[in-house]
């Protein structure tokens, strides 16, 4: 289940979709994990919002931030469920088995989990002992997940959404999973259908 669209991004396109795919968020709870700082997702009125980085940063609705690696909190705290999970431009900055567990290890800590990343290669650190939480350390495009995990996501690709990136500019895609995902995915084409 894949959806492609030739916008270019900004970030009032990603907080549509992020709304889009978040469905009714009317008494509903979020964690953004990986937050950074947390550009869209502090905007959107869901219920309750509980924001983690492994860098104290200042966010935009003042809310506070819990200091922790990811993947360390998730592990320590999966007895905590939120209705959304959201990650944006994420999975870039683990290698590949560590964002390989970082998926996994949401699965228990929401009920939609909602990503977004580059499309393929993008400012990648060819250091391999690079530990900077900044630094892009692996690569993502739907087909690598797709083989990874067969069957588990729904996408949205936007090919050009950073034109003036990179030599032929960098496209970037959005990724979730839910309980009835064909439905939900349906549901969100036809909200989308603007952007044709």
């Amino acid at each position: 289940m894949k959806l492609e669209y030739y916008q270019n991004g900004s970030g009032e396109l990603q907080t549509i979709v992020l709304k889009s795919i978040s469905g009714d968020i009317e008494n509903k709870t979020m964690i953004d994990l990986c937050c950074g700082s947390a550009p869209q997702t502090a905007f959107i009125p869901f219920k309750e919002k509980v924001y983690v980085d492994v860098i104290d940063r200042d966010l935009p609705d003042n809310s506070d931030i819990i200091v922790a690696d990811v993947i360390e909190y998730l592990k320590n705290n999966q007895d905590k469920v939120y209705d959304i999970s959201i990650s944006t431009d994420t999975i870039e900055h683990f290698r590949d088995n560590d964002a390989l567990e970082f998926l996994s290890l949401t699965n228990n800590i929401a009920k939609k989990k909602i990503w977004f990343t580059p499309l393929g290669e993008y400012c990648m650190t060819n250091d391999q002992n690079d530990n900077n939480p900044d630094s892009h350390k692996s690569e993502w495009r739907p087909e690598k997940l797709e083989q990874l995990m067969p069957d588990k996501w729904a996408y949205i690709v936007f090919p050009n959404w950073h034109p003036t990136l990179g030599e032929n500019g960098v496209g970037a895609f959005f990724f979730w999973t839910c309980d009835d995902l064909k439905k939900d995915f349906e549901r969100v084409k036809k909200e989308l259908n603007i952007l044709k």
